[in-house]
């Protein structure tokens, strides 16, 4: 992620309905590995960076265009130019660049919510340097990304229409992998998902919800 936003002069990733998907964007960046000692060729090798090894059923048609039903199983996507991608990780849409936004009534009446779109003079690197271990980038994820809108929203499978239950699932248990946009990375568990900063005007509730499991 750092390197695409050296590229780009410090732009954040674009949004995935004006480019491709972010792990598309950002395979490039996953370096050249020597011929494999095994049948697994390169590309093959370097792919699995975007799987989780908890995450090691089939992954489910995407057909439906929507999360993996089971936080074991990658999701699966594909682009008309780049082809399919296996993942079991997802991105804080928030962050998305959208310096070019969908216009309000075209599905994302909130798009003036995201980061850059408030702050254009925000980035990558000024959200680092200003210290905000509290913004999650990537984590555990059963789809591409993750968009959670209400403190309210809750755990998987019992909230399975809201983006929160894409993260807070049984993957780990009751922790999940997170990495911030300062760099850092924990293992936290779930409930402190909800204190944590998805979008400028997020607030936790009062009280953490409990794992319902």
């Amino acid at each position: 992620m750092l390197m695409y936003e050296q590229d780009y002069k410090g732009r954040l990733i674009v949004e995935w309905t004006n480019g491709p998907l972010w792990p598309y964007l950002l395979k490039p960046y996953f370096g050249k590995l020597p011929p494999a000692s095994t049948s697994v060729g390169n590309t093959q090798v370097r792919d699995a960076i975007l799987l989780c090894p908890m995450a090691s059923d089939k992954p489910t048609d995407d057909a439906d265009k929507a999360p993996s039903p089971s936080p074991t199983a990658p999701y699966f996507t594909t682009h008309s130019s780049f082809g399919k991608v296996q993942a079991a990780y997802g991105m804080n849409r928030w962050l998305y660049d959208t310096v070019n936004p969908t216009p309000k009534g075209a599905g994302y009446s909130d798009n003036a919510k995201y980061w850059y779109v408030n702050n254009p003079q925000n980035n990558f690197w000024k959200l680092a340097k200003n210290n905000n271990g509290d913004i999650p980038l990537l984590f555990d994820c059963r789809w591409r990304e993750a968009r959670p809108n209400k403190n309210t929203e809750g755990y998987y499978p019992m909230d399975a229409t809201h983006d929160m239950s894409n993260v807070a699932t049984k993957r780990h248990g009751k922790l999940v992998n997170v990495s911030f946009v300062d760099g850092s990375t924990q293992t936290l568990p779930l409930p402190e998902l909800w204190n944590l900063k998805w979008h400028p005007t997020w607030t936790p509730p009062a009280t953490l919800p409990k794992v319902p499991w």
